[in-house]
């Protein structure tokens, strides 16, 4: 393969002084592989690359980023500005492809700190912390077992100034086989939410757990059956964070989960908030279930069949993660499996609220989406049921703010 100098590629508003700037792309093939030279100016940036492939008459197409998952340097993270390098073996990936002189080129783009790509993963064992544009470049494919063992995999929910009815929608059929329940605590209101978030995309499963804290398994034995990948259960507040949010400020105590995630990773994860759990759950729904379904008052919820393991179908424990289909930010079992620990006191919602962090106090923290001992109106996006303990069907998800991290490992 014959490959060419590479033009310069950019993203954002480059009117921003203090903007990352991307300059200098240069594509070399030294024996078996491409290396890419740039250079970063004005200040850090996550930066990522496309190889392309001149299909037409000066049409540009991507050669599919699921070729080029195996790229290294400085790529797919927070780079620091200066002269850097990426490199890619093509034979690993792309055996056998040929393309003639000036048919091939690398796009190298950058995006500030504030404005990170779609999907971020955190390597348990080093720390590292990479981000990528699109799924499809995601190393081993976003199902891949890594994401359920020995990485995180989250997705950035697009949230930024975004306003939305938290609660059950007024005619929600809450019973199951009978007519409308009123729920008072799920009183329809509006939420303002100010900022983009990561979420993962799984609930967090026994050998994440164990991996971050090198403790033994909480997990209950009759939820041992389903193995690692299942989520892991029997955990309790303190336990995940140690601290009093919100009067903590966001802080954690350091021997916690999310302490040990933290100092490993260098990444703020942390609980979701109550509100940022809903707008995660729903995906822009406003029924029941978030694929847009509802309750039906004579049989069993058939959509939620492909949604979630409940009383009706789990067999009386817990399931591998990611089995039943993802809402349509590909977030899975957000319906079933395990209850979700969230990071508020329970306690009456407001008229409305921008970035709600729920009661300064309380007896009781908000949990989540359900278990598999619930049946369907227990699973509902604006159900809310609250714990001051632990409990074999109550486990937890792991979210972020959506800004860059440097992570404190290397490839």
């Amino acid at each position: 393969m014959k490959f060419i100098v590479v033009p310069l590629a950019f993203f954002g508003v480059m009117s921003a002084s203090a903007y990352p700037v991307v300059s200098d792309v240069v594509l070399a093939q030294p024996r078996r592989t491409i290396k890419v030279t740039y250079t970063l100016s004005n200040a850090p940036g996550v930066v990522t690359v496309d190889f392309q492939t001149n299909v037409s008459a000066g049409v540009w197409a991507s050669i599919g980023a699921e070729n080029f998952t195996t790229v290294r340097g400085d790529v797919n993270r927070l780079v620091a500005t200066g002269s850097r390098t990426i490199t890619w073996k093509p034979r690993a990936e792309w055996p056998g492809m040929k393309i003639s002189a000036g048919n091939f080129r690398a796009v190298v783009t950058v995006r500030d700190v504030t404005q990170p790509p779609d999907w971020m993963t955190a390597d348990l064992a080093t720390g590292a912390v990479r981000y990528y544009a699109i799924s499809n470049a995601v190393p081993g494919g976003i199902s891949d077992d890594r994401y359920k063992t020995t990485h995180l995999l989250l997705r950035k929910i697009p949230a930024a100034m975004d306003t939305f009815i938290m609660g059950s929608a007024v005619y929600e059929n809450r019973a199951f086989g009978g007519s409308p329940v009123n729920y008072p605590e799920e009183i329809p209101h509006p939420v303002t939410l100010t900022s983009d978030y990561y979420m993962s995309i799984y609930e967090t499963t026994q050998a994440q757990y164990t991996n971050v804290t090198h403790s033994s398994n909480p997990t209950t034995a009759t939820n041992l059956v389903a193995g690692c990948k299942a989520p892991v259960s029997n955990v309790s507040y303190s336990g995940l964070r140690g601290s009093v949010w919100p009067g903590d400020n966001g802080e954690v105590s350091g021997s916690s989960f999310f302490g040990i995630l933290r100092d490993c990773t260098g990444a703020r994860f942390d609980l979701p908030t109550e509100a940022q759990w809903e707008y995660a759950c729903r995906a822009g729904t406003t029924q029941a279930f978030n694929d847009g379904s509802i309750i039906t008052n004579t049989q069993y919820n058939v959509s939620l069949e492909r949604l979630a393991w409940t009383e009706i179908n789990s067999d009386g424990y817990v399931h591998e993660v990611g089995l039943k289909l993802p809402n349509a930010w590909y977030l899975h079992d957000m319906h079933g499996n395990v209850g979700e620990f969230c990071l508020d006191w329970y306690g009456e919602y407001p008229a409305e609220a921008t970035d709600p962090k729920g009661p300064d106090t309380g007896s009781g923290r908000v949990t989540r989406g359900g278990g598999y001992m619930h049946y369907e109106q227990n699973l509902r996006s604006a159900r809310r049921t609250s714990t001051s303990g632990s409990a074999a069907n109550l486990g937890f998800r792991i979210c972020a703010p959506a800004v860059a991290y440097a992570g404190k490992g290397d490839e």
